[in-house]
């Protein structure tokens, strides 16, 4: 989904929820926020650049036939003219082939922003992190949201207290006895 014209035909169609294109900048994403469906956004991790159920390591090794293992000897990289490395994930039980961007991107620290446009569904995807790398992740996002939370709090203790201030000067100037107020 790249623009408000998608949206409407979603909403049309009776879609609930769709993520918005990866290739929109998030400042982009600020026109979306208009819309009934919930919107989601990719925020973490390497996408997909191709899928393919031909298998080129196998080709490269000159088999004719899936399912030769030849995966599962070796990490694969394609290096392009410029030295970016791209991932090259693979399923040994189908052979399917993915290559994944050389480029992983890493939004977590934007969860505040996004949310403000109304997106709220956040896509984060794990392929090739270590163990500690996903921890640290989650926990990053973790650490997002909470600290979205306190401002949230934050945010409502406020305007109470705006709206108590307010209350309490309405009342003041109408007479009204305070000592009632406080004994309900």
């Amino acid at each position: 989904i790249i623009n408000n014209e998608s949206v409407k035909i979603l909403e049309k169609l009776g879609i609930k929820k769709t993520y918005l294109s990866s290739e929109l900048e998030i400042d982009q994403l600020s026109g979306f926020n208009d819309s009934n469906l919930e919107l989601g956004y990719f925020i973490y991790g390497k996408e997909d650049l191709m899928v393919s159920n031909q298998c080129f390591i196998a080709s490269s090794k000159g088999y004719d036939h899936k399912k030769c293992n030849e995966c599962l000897k070796n990490k694969y990289k394609l290096i392009d003219e410029y030295n970016n490395e791209f991932d090259v994930m693979t399923d040994f039980e189908n052979c399917d082939i993915r290559i994944l961007n050389y480029q992983k991107r890493n939004c977590i620290s934007q969860v505040n922003k996004l949310i403000e446009f109304g997106i709220n569904n956040f896509l984060l995807i794990f392929t090739n992190e270590t163990e500690e790398e996903t921890v640290k992740v989650i926990n990053d996002m973790k650490k997002a949201i909470k600290i979205l939370e306190r401002i949230m709090i934050l945010l409502v203790i406020i305007i109470a207290t705006h709206l108590f201030i307010a209350f309490i000067y309405k009342l003041e100037h109408e007479n009204v006895n305070f000592s009632y107020i406080w004994n309900i």
